[in-house]
């Protein structure tokens, strides 16, 4: 029965009825600590899957809550996390810390999970550790290792073509996904948009429809790529779909996976010059990301003050847009630990700009003199982290 429960649920997850299947899990907690005890493998289990759910639904500190009680348990219950249960866990908080913004844990979690994975194992040529390498690889993008992160996603793609030889599969196209973010990184958009379409084309023989998620964050990039290219209406296109699909998957737009859409949206109807619809969806964008993360000290929040402090600039509002850019500088500060970060320089140019524009020409020529000694700070950081 208890087997026939967990399937029935799984089912759930993937046709999003989410609250249908918290509630059997839920009941079978209660029943299974009833039966075996709060600290039990069984519950363990459960927890985790709690913790899935709680992710698909966007609620990822109670995700990693979850994960984190799962992981205890497996933990005394083996007396060591060599085990592939703790190894799927870790995958998951690193998955969840990613979600939150905090790539450098997300980063420790997913190297702990692939380290056991393959001792178990006994070698990395297996799919569940191409898809940790695949985890692996999305961090290091996000700590700017662009070259790591291609040899990662490489050897994963290798692994996946070995187990699907047609390579007409999710995961191979996944990992094209991937390649084709960090040719974007690189500069190199041209071979970005021949590796997303070349990913699109497989997920659309994979799915058979355009109305899914994976679908989406593809069509999603291809906008991004768009963008970078100069095509502001064929990105606004591709982003509005991106939307469209995404709102039928989750049923709402109150979701932290539309606020990035949202994001890009906005950030190319700013582009085309309407900047009043920019500014709406901006915020719109901010809301959902305050409520969600439970806290204006994250990444994306910064971003999206900051592109507040942008559009309502443009728009002749300079008292708003200095509230806008002083917020987005502070966090940014807090977040990175440091003045000497191209993000804090990239919001101190902006209030130079701001600056001048009305005119405080002594105050702008002091930031840009700010700007211009940590550049060369920055500079100097980055010689010293090749030469080590």
């Amino acid at each position: 029965m208890k087997l026939l429960l967990r399937r029935w649920s799984k089912f759930l997850d993937h046709i999003a009825r989410l609250t249908d299947a918290e509630s059997v899990f839920e009941s079978l907690t209660t029943a299974e600590t009833a039966l075996f005890g709060s600290k039990s493998i069984q519950i363990s289990e459960t927890f985790y899957h709690l913790g899935q759910i709680e992710q698909l639904k966007g609620n990822y500190h109670l995700s990693k809550k979850m994960f984190l009680e799962s992981l205890d348990i497996s933990e005394n219950h083996y007396g060591n996390l060599a085990n592939f249960d703790a190894a799927y866990t870790l995958y998951a908080l690193g998955q969840i810390d990613s979600s939150l913004g905090d790539n450098s844990e997300a980063e420790k979690y997913f190297r702990k999970s692939l380290e056991i994975e393959e001792t178990l194992y006994g070698t990395r040529d297996k799919p569940s550790i191409a898809a940790t390498l695949v985890a692996l690889g999305q961090s290091v993008i996000d700590r700017g290792n662009y070259n790591e992160a291609k040899i990662l996603f490489l050897e994963s793609l290798e692994i996946q073509k070995k187990h699907h030889p047609t390579s007409e599969h999710q995961n191979v196209a996944a990992i094209l996904h991937e390649l084709g973010r960090v040719a974007s990184k690189l500069g190199h958009h041209t071979e970005a948009k021949k590796l997303y379409l070349e990913s699109l084309e497989i997920k659309l023989k994979v799915f058979g429809t355009r109305e899914h998620p994976s679908v989406a964050s593809t069509l999603y990039v291809v906008g991004q790529n768009a963008s970078y290219l100069g095509d502001y209406h064929e990105a606004k296109i591709l982003f509005i779909e991106c939307l469209e699909i995404k709102e039928k998957y989750y049923g709402t737009r109150d979701h932290p996976e539309m606020a990035v859409t949202i994001h890009e949206l906005a950030s190319t109807l700013f582009n085309l010059g309407d900047y009043q619809e920019a500014q709406k969806l901006y915020q719109e964008c901010l809301d959902i990301q305050v409520k969600w993360y439970g806290t204006r000290e994250h990444p994306s929040v910064a971003a999206t003050i900051s592109a507040l402090g942008r559009t309502t600039s443009t728009l002749g509002d300079y008292v708003s847009a200095k509230v806008f850019y002083l917020e987005s500088l502070e966090l940014q500060e807090k977040l990175y630990g440091t003045k000497v970060h191209p993000r804090v320089a990239a919001t101190m140019y902006t209030l130079a700009q701001l600056a001048s524009n009305v005119e405080d020409y002594e105050g702008a020529k002091r930031i840009y003199i700010d700007v211009w000694i940590f550049g060369l700070k920055y500079t100097v950081l980055v010689i010293i982290r090749t030469r080590l």
